[in-house]
C-alpha cells in the first residue's frame, strides 16, 4: 500500500492519449480483495470494443468512486430491494 498522500506525489504526463468509453464494467475476486474495471466502447452496429482494462485493490476502487462522487457533486443512495 502506498504511503504517500496523493498530494505528494509528482504526476508525469504519460503521452497515453485519451478514449471515449460508453461502459464500464467492475468484477471483484471472491477470494482477494482484488477488482478489475473494463472500459468499452460502442460502435454501431450494437458492437463493444474493450477499450481498456485496470486491475488493481479494491480499496483503490472505493478512493476513486469517493474522488468522482465528490467531483460531481453526485451521492448515489442504495436501491431499497425490490419487493417479491
Amino acid at each position: 500500500m502506498l504511503s504517500l498522500k496523493d498530494s505528494d506525489m509528482q504526476v508525469i504526463a504519460s503521452g497515453v492519449p485519451p478514449f471515449w468509453v460508453d461502459k464500464m464494467e467492475l468484477s471483484l475476486r471472491a477470494d482477494a480483495p482484488i477488482a478489475m474495471l473494463r472500459f468499452f466502447s460502442i460502435v454501431p452496429p450494437n458492437v463493444l470494443i474493450e477499450s481498456s482494462r485496470l486491475q488493481t485493490t479494491a480499496s483503490h476502487v472505493k478512493r476513486m468512486i469517493d474522488v468522482l462522487c465528490r467531483s460531481l457533486d453526485y451521492y448515489p443512495t442504495k436501491a431499497e430491494p425490490k419487493a417479491s
